[in-house]
């Protein structure tokens, strides 16, 4: 493993300056307006849905589970879906750029690296995808783990970790494909992780109910959280976030449970009560000492983490699947199984706006860093762009 452990101390400097394309204003973005009114769902042909979208996007053939933005030419996004196909797509007028085709079961999880020159897939068929995003070239196959549940680029380069349902954390060298390291602990499906915003340590939770903190060079763990705590979860972690600042990490579980810890210690720090549902995300302000969690519920409750108190309690009309701090603001937007996407100021608990589009539960999102420009998926099997009215 010495020759991938150089690769990976190597790839600390990932990013080369020339390298990086202009990045798109989405200011300048003024795609194809759809209709203001779409007509006739599934559940009433009569009903009327209000559409708030700049951009419609329907090349999928059922449910879309997972999209990304190209964090450098922020025109394209990357969709996967039900039907066992990605999509890289221009969201000024949602043209296809590329089909992404070779899967055998339902993409669950895609994402673009840190300079936008690779996309990857990643199914239920245990496979993960390596795709050129200029081309839609297939450049790799990656596979070993028995089913995907999530993918993340590490956050200076060309690594990419999964979590996979036997267990296990899968890491792999980009273009070359070389397996830098298995990691294994966990007794159940890895419901979720990432790499620290640093890209030293690796941070899981599983089914089980543990949290392990990992050296990715060694993949040797670092330290384990178990159930075995009375402060800790009992039930399947659901998702988890890092906040490198307060030294923190916050987890939630399928019974409304949820947990802060200390990041390099793995010290127990709180246990936070209140959701009467799964908590499906979770999240931290990174400019006011405040935490937000998304649950099954219909609630975001927005904690202030100075006494763990819970300043707002914060209403959708169905569960909320995702939450999205925007960077550097007191600002988040969350999309929810009432078909909506809202962005919410958590310092006064107000909707700013509601956006409306979608016949069906919007099960994913990707936004630019200011949130000026969305991106939804939808269990209805489209993707919808809004787009934030400057004034």
């Amino acid at each position: 493993m010495e020759n991938e452990n150089e690769n990976f101390q190597e790839e600390e400097e990932f990013i080369n300056q020339d390298e990086i394309a202009e990045v798109i204003d989405p200011d300048e973005l003024e795609g194809v307006k759809d209709d203001d009114v779409e007509m006739e769902t599934e559940e009433d042909e009569d009903e009327i849905i209000e559409n708030d979208s700049e951009v419609r996007f329907t090349g999928h053939n059922g449910s879309i589970f997972a999209i990304a933005l190209n964090p450098v030419n922020q025109c394209y996004a990357v969709s996967g879906g039900e039907d066992d196909r990605g999509f890289i797509w221009n969201i000024v007028n949602g043209e296809v750029h590329s089909e992404l085709k070779g899967h055998t079961d339902s993409v669950v999880a895609v994402g673009f690296n840190i300079t936008g020159e690779y996309v990857a897939t990643g199914g239920m068929d245990g496979i993960i995808k390596i795709w050129d995003s200029n081309t839609g070239n297939l450049l790799l196959n990656l596979d070993g783990p028995t089913e995907i549940n999530w993918i993340q680029w590490h956050p200076k380069g060309n690594i990419i970790l999964a979590g996979s349902n036997d267990g296990m954390l899968w890491m792999w060298l980009i273009p070359s494909g070389v397996l830098m390291n298995t990691f294994v602990g966990h007794q159940s499906s890895v419901s979720c992780g990432c790499f620290t915003p640093d890209g030293k340590n690796i941070i899981s939770a599983s089914d089980d109910g543990t949290l392990i903190f990992w050296n990715p060079k060694t993949a040797a763990p670092i330290y384990t959280i178990k159930p075995n705590d009375s402060r800790w979860h009992k039930n399947p972690i659901t998702c988890l976030s890092v906040s490198m600042e307060r030294n923190l990490v916050v987890s939630g579980s399928s019974d409304g449970f949820i947990c802060i810890s200390q990041l390099q210690t793995g010290r127990i720090v709180q246990a936070l009560e209140g959701h009467m549902d799964s908590v499906e995300d979770v999240g931290f302000c990174d400019c006011l000492p405040l935490m937000a969690s998304a649950s099954m519920d219909g609630t975001v409750r927005i904690w202030d983490l100075n006494n763990y108190s819970v300043r707002h309690v914060l209403n959708h009309d169905g569960a909320v699947i995702r939450l999205k701090w925007h960077k550097n603001s007191p600002i988040f937007t969350t999309c929810s199984d009432d078909r909506t996407v809202r962005m919410w100021d958590a310092r006064s608990g107000t909707c700013l706006k509601v956006w409306k589009g979608h016949r069906k539960s919007i099960l994913d999102f990707a936004m630019t860093p200011d949130g000026k420009v969305i991106a939804t998926a939808g269990d209805d099997g489209e993707s919808l762009i809004f787009m934030i009215d400057e004034e």
